[in-house]
């Protein structure tokens, strides 16, 4: 859909959308008005011999010294089947003959109003929707109250919602208590939820939901989720009926592939799945493997470090064999793509972060970053022979006079490309003999990236 603003009071906007068997046009207006925003739009479908349209008009108004906002919608078909895309496709396996279905309202008018009641008393809110369908008599209405709010982290609402039921022929009633509430922070996140539906026919139900994500892609996803209902007198005077059911889902999205599995159970009912899905590309380097799916693709290749990320594809990471595949690319066009350089070994540099292809459609292109293993990196508190730290800014120099590190705040020095065996490195901070000294270094702990040790100056060189 595209959309341009004449002016600050009006906007047109207009669109297509076309698939076999199908093509719809768009066109609408909105205008920005004191009173409040105004828009309409037209749709007309074509789905073979099936045409329709649907005619939709808002409203839209915020008052700003109360804060209440108000809208009001309503969409009506001006005649035949329209048919969105998704209609569509559920129309191609309709036998012939029978008429097509119509799964959409043909005429529905909604109306939500808010009002906040500050930032220590929460909103209340109310909203009201009539629609009629195709071949069902009468009007299908709801009409909901609700009140929300936060007190801390945790956040909560309670809501009663009256509607009535064109299938069944009667009124519903229900009063719905739920809460949330954000769990962790950082790389690993979730979420908490529950929920409490009370029918005054005699029905309970209760839903407790668990998800969340670990990783900044992130790595893995997951979900878990469980419900019980009870019926405390049925319409035909059976014994109250109990239901219980859970569920749980997990998708890892690897450097290769993504897996994802499922399983559920209720009452008389169990559940169970999963997949892998992902592509491999044979190209003139070789193999790659990778969880992205596309028709035009570039291959990158890195050695020396895996698991970096590529900046320019989101969830993208380099695999344990220095390759990934990019599907995001536009055909015809420059494309950048990029490794992020946060997280990368600090024994390993980067030549260049950035590198451009044009792949025309359906090209494979191969797009190479060159590495350099830098030796050991190390966190090194040097002082003087004195005790007292270095000079801030001070060079320091490897054995064989590469500069390999600098001293910061406090003594501390950064190097890398720290030789194996190297004990002793030479520190520079002017050019004057007493203000170069032979840096004795003891390497105490650490890690396998990054080593920590201490430093001391013999004496002036």
């Amino acid at each position: 859909m595209l959309r341009h603003g004449l002016n600050n009071v009006v906007t047109l906007e207009g669109g297509v959308a076309a698939s076999r068997d199908y093509a719809a046009l768009a066109g609408g207006i909105a205008l920005n008005t004191a009173y409040g925003a105004l828009s309409a739009d037209l749709v007309q479908t074509f789905a073979g011999s099936v045409r329709g349209q649907r005619l939709r008009l808002a409203y839209q108004r915020l008052f700003p010294g109360i804060g209440t906002s108000v809208s009001v919608s309503g969409d009506h078909q001006m005649g035949g089947n329209y048919l969105s895309l998704a209609d569509a496709v559920m129309l191609r396996h309709v036998p012939a003959g029978r008429e097509a279905p119509s799964p959409r309202p043909v005429r529905r008018l909604q109306a939500l109003v808010n009002q906040p009641l500050g930032d220590r008393f929460g909103a209340l809110y109310v909203s009201a929707a009539v629609q009629a369908q195709r071949h069902r008599g009468g009007l299908g209405t709801q009409f909901q109250l609700g009140y929300t709010h936060a007190f801390g982290r945790l956040r909560y609402s309670l809501a009663a919602s009256r509607d009535f039921s064109v299938d069944t022929g009667r009124w519903n009633h229900r009063i719905m208590l739920t809460l949330g509430m954000p769990l962790g922070q950082g790389a690993t996140t979730a979420s908490a939820a529950a929920a409490l539906t009370y029918d005054p026919r005699g029905r309970t139900i209760a839903q407790q939901s668990l998800t969340g994500s670990i990783g900044d892609a992130p790595t893995l996803t997951y979900g878990l989720t469980a419900n019980a209902t009870r019926a405390s007198r049925t319409a035909d005077g059976n014994d109250p009926g109990e239901a219980y059911g859970a569920s749980a889902n997990a998708t890892y999205f690897g450097t290769m592939a993504t897996v994802n599995g499922n399983a559920g159970a209720a009452s008389g009912y169990r559940q169970a799945g999963g997949g892998v899905s992902g592509v491999i590309v044979g190209y003139a380097g070789g193999v790659a493997a990778s969880p992205a799916q596309g028709d035009t693709l570039a291959v990158v290749e890195a050695d020396d470090i895996p698991g970096a990320r590529i900046a320019s594809a989101s969830g993208t990471r380099i695999g344990p064999w220095g390759r990934a595949v990019v599907s995001n690319l536009q055909p015809f066009a420059r494309n950048a793509i990029e490794i992020d350089p946060r997280g990368l070994p600090l024994s390993v540099e980067l030549g260049e972060d950035t590198r451009h292809v044009a792949p025309t459609q359906g090209a494979v292109v191969r797009a190479r970053f060159e590495t350099h293993r830098m030796g050991r990196a190390a966190l090194i508190r040097a002082r003087m022979a004195d005790g007292q730290p270095l000079p801030f800014g001070a060079e320091v120099f490897a054995a064989d006079g590469r500069r390999i590190g600098t001293v910061a705040q406090g003594g501390r020095a950064l190097v890398r490309g720290l030789p194996e065996d190297a004990r002793t490195l030479t520190v520079t901070w002017g050019a004057d003999p007493h203000q170069q000294c032979a840096l004795d270094v003891a390497l105490t702990g650490g890690t396998s990236d990054l080593a920590v040790g201490e430093g001391r100056c013999a004496a002036p060189l």
